[in-house]
């Protein structure tokens, strides 16, 4: 974030934190396996504030959610998924301070502070290796997710969660 003057990078498994205005690394973060998921790599998100960084790790058959202090690279908390490979957080909410992540079907509300889970909605079935969250969005209310809910991928079905 240039607000809070650093910004955030990732190679391999190692998260960065670098000053804005010289380069200069401020903290290194190493995740538990690789920064992946599934084809690609998941960026890390910085909440709206500016003050925290969220990073998926992925290491064999966990997905770990990392909250960390943009300033220093702090751990704040840290919420784990088993069989996970696919999972990530896309979304802070700044006026409620919610943080949003899908695992496979499932979109998981945490309170981006605590790291507490505020609630889960399903949106299909789970499916191992196959039902993969690829993005949601909220809108009139409501939660809406894409999956590619298995073989041959179309990333057509859409679902709205209340």
């Amino acid at each position: 974030s240039f607000a809070s003057g650093v910004v955030v990078s990732f190679l391999g498994t190692y998260l960065f934190g670098l000053d804005a205005a010289t380069g200069d690394e401020l903290w290194r973060f190493h995740c538990d396996g690789a920064l992946a998921a599934d084809e690609g790599n998941v960026p890390p998100l910085i909440d709206a504030e500016g003050t925290r960084v969220f990073v998926a790790c992925y290491n064999n058959d966990v997905t770990n959610f990392t909250a960390l202090e943009l300033a220093s690279g702090e751990e704040a908390w840290s919420a784990s998924f088993d069989n996970q490979y696919n999972a990530q957080c896309f979304a802070h909410e700044a006026a409620t301070g919610l943080l949003y992540c899908l695992k496979a079907s499932d979109l998981h509300v945490y309170d981006g502070a605590t790291g507490e889970e505020q609630w889960t909605a399903s949106t299909l079935g789970y499916t191992p290796l196959l039902d993969h969250a690829n993005g949601a969005a909220k809108c009139d209310g409501g939660y809406h997710s894409c999956t590619d809910y298995g073989p041959p991928a179309d990333y057509a079905p859409l679902h709205h969660n209340k």
